[in-house]
């Protein structure tokens, strides 16, 4: 019938609306987007160039860099696993006294090599997935992932990590070397001297195996001092003519050679410090007058026309511990040598640069050269007064 409504008219509008209501919001949701859009765009168009030119700019320094940096590391390593190494060797050969305390340190020892160990490992990883990176960056692809480039940052951090290790590594290392250091003599020398402390009574007497005047010679010693005072005695020969023929003996800062009423004195570029092993040794010549000092196997001084024409007579003794004496058998308690003592010889010539070297270094020292005059662990000695003789 035509007089009766119908309900389409207004469903529809109601649906028109609704559609509108979405063609409105997709509208406001395109133009959001496209907001978006034009501020991100330029700013990853910027870091996906940037990511591109990298490796073309970088690769080859990156590549040698990661090169160094892995053969220092692996150098550094094996260093200290060579050290750890000889002194566990040297911690075997201590004597039986000593066994009880060596053997904690020994147990550390290990513990160090087995982190050490693991840091080469690490470290090994740590360069291959730098490599890896390396080598996927050279080849730029748009497709790359930002993530690539944060793996460098991360492995950034692993060596930054793996370089504090090392350093507390090596600290550990050389705590464990400082406790040792006591326990051992340059190798090859089998027996060493001990002034326990400074005392005018303490001493020891080294008598030649050679009766012979001394033209020319050389005398080198290893002293380890409790302390050095403005004058500490090494050593001094003396015969009936002459209380103290020549005499070496250290300041705070230098070595000090005296013979015919004349003195070398020489700075050397490393004191004796307490507590630590060092080598001297001194040398004249009669024909040419010329004498020099040496310390850890570096020619540190030298004087021409010293005592010329003299020459330290035969059936003299050399007295270790003490400085020359103003007279025969008074010493004084402020000149005396405190620590210990290994290694002295005599030789009845001028030894070679390289000769002296060799003697200065901690790798057979005692046994490389046995000198004529006086030869470490041949010639007699006597020690006096509370020096004492250890054997190793």
């Amino acid at each position: 019938p035509r007089g009766e409504s119908h309900p389409c008219p207004a469903d529809r509008a109601r649906w028109d609306k609704m559609f509108v209501m979405l063609e409105d919001s997709q509208m406001r949701q395109n133009m959001l987007l496209s907001s978006v859009d034009d501020l991100l765009a330029p700013e990853v168009q910027t870091l996906r160039l940037d990511v591109q030119c990298f490796p073309q700019a970088f690769h080859g320094a990156c590549n040698s860099a990661t090169q160094r940096a892995s053969e220092h590391i692996a150098d550094r390593l094996n260093k200290k696993l060579n050290v750890l190494e000889e002194n566990t060797l040297k911690t075997r050969s201590v004597s039986q006294k000593d066994r009880s305390e060596q053997t904690s340190l020994l147990q550390v020892q290990e513990r160090q090599r087995k982190g050490l160990s693991q840091l080469t490992l690490l470290m090994e990883g740590m360069v291959k997935q730098l490599v890896a990176i390396e080598t996927a960056m050279k080849t730029p692809s748009p497709a790359r992932t930002p993530s690539e480039v944060m793996g460098l940052e991360d492995l950034k951090g692993d060596f930054v990590g793996l370089a504090n290790r090392l350093q507390q590594t090596q600290a550990d290392l050389e705590g464990i070397q400082n406790k040792m250091a006591d326990k051992f003599l340059p190798t090859g020398c089998q027996m060493s001297l001990a002034f326990p402390m400074r005392s005018k009574s303490i001493y020891a007497q080294v008598y030649p195996t050679t009766d012979t005047n001394l033209t020319s010679f050389t005398a080198c010693v290893w002293v380890k001092p409790t302390e050095v005072l403005e004058r500490t005695g090494l050593f001094f020969y003396s015969t009936r003519e002459n209380v103290s023929e020549f005499e070496l003996a250290l300041r705070k800062n230098a070595v000090v050679f005296s013979m015919g009423g004349q003195q070398l004195q020489a700075a050397t570029s490393h004191p004796s410090p307490a507590g630590k092993w060092a080598h001297y040794c001194s040398t004249w010549d009669s024909d040419s007058s010329n004498a020099t000092l040496w310390a850890n196997g570096k020619q540190c001084g030298n004087r021409e026309g010293m005592a010329w024409g003299h020459a330290a007579l035969k059936g003299g003794i050399f007295t270790l511990g003490q400085a020359g004496a103003t007279g025969r058998g008074h010493f004084s308690q402020s000149t005396a040598f405190a620590g210990k003592m290994t290694g002295f010889g005599v030789w009845g010539r001028v030894l070679t640069d390289a000769e002296i070297l060799q003697l200065a270094r901690d790798d057979g020292s005692c046994s490389r050269f046995i000198g004529d005059v006086v030869g470490w662990g041949i010639s007699e000695i006597r020690p006096h007064g509370g020096a004492i003789l250890h054997m190793q």
